[in-house]
């Protein structure tokens, strides 16, 4: 009768042994259930903070930016007071010297760009006028990084600041930080000025 009496027990569904494998099933499906609903919970923070992080990375670019063209219009502004302090002192060594025409107009404030054919005989070579790669140490590469940072004449690189000028290698990568400007506004001075034999003399070592 006990076999019996089991196979009864199982088909009418009184089984023991079964109920509590349902109950143990269904305890386990709530757990996941809950454990679900936390993952998802979490899952929908960090989407959140990810978002205020890619916010906050969007806005600082937009900083950078900003920061970055405010420094080129400085740039500019610096290569502008050097030509007009070169221009003022041109004028006052030219009226001290009396050169000024006797009818007493006014010449022009613009000072004319340095006669480059000069340069052939001394140099050894033909140049033109702010071509930044006849500084020593500058090439085409470095040329063009620095008139993206607004310093594309030998005026304006005479001008500039020799920390601004490792600041751009340095944002250039680790393949221009290496190069030292330290010499190049004193050489784009000479240059600007039309003084190839300093510049020579300069170079030559």
């Amino acid at each position: 009768m006990g076999p019996v009496l089991w196979w009864w027990r199982w088909w009418t569904g009184d089984d023991p042994a079964r109920d509590r494998r349902l109950v143990e099933a269904r305890e386990l499906l709530d757990e996941q259930r809950t454990r679900s609903a936390e993952l998802t919970a979490q899952l929908r923070a960090l989407d959140a903070e990810l978002a205020g992080v890619r916010a906050e990375a969007d806005q600082l670019a937009a900083y950078r930016r900003e920061l970055e063209r405010t420094r080129r219009e400085a740039e500019q502004l610096r290569a502008r007071v050097a030509e007009l302090e070169a221009e003022l002192a041109s004028s006052g060594e030219a009226g001290s010297s009396g050169e000024a025409a006797s009818s007493g107009e006014a010449g022009s404030a613009t000072q004319p760009p340095p006669d480059v054919s000069a340069a052939t005989e001394v140099l050894g070579t033909k140049i033109k006028v702010d071509d930044l790669t006849v500084v020593e140490g500058i090439g085409p590469k470095i040329a063009g990084l620095l008139a993206d940072a607004g310093i594309d004449t030998w005026r304006a690189l005479g001008a500039a600041d020799v920390e601004r000028l490792q600041e751009v290698l340095a944002e250039a990568g680790p393949r221009y930080r290496m190069h030292d400007p330290s010499g190049w506004p004193t050489q784009a001075g000479l240059l600007a000025d039309g003084r190839w034999e300093q510049f020579a003399d300069l170079t030559s070592g």
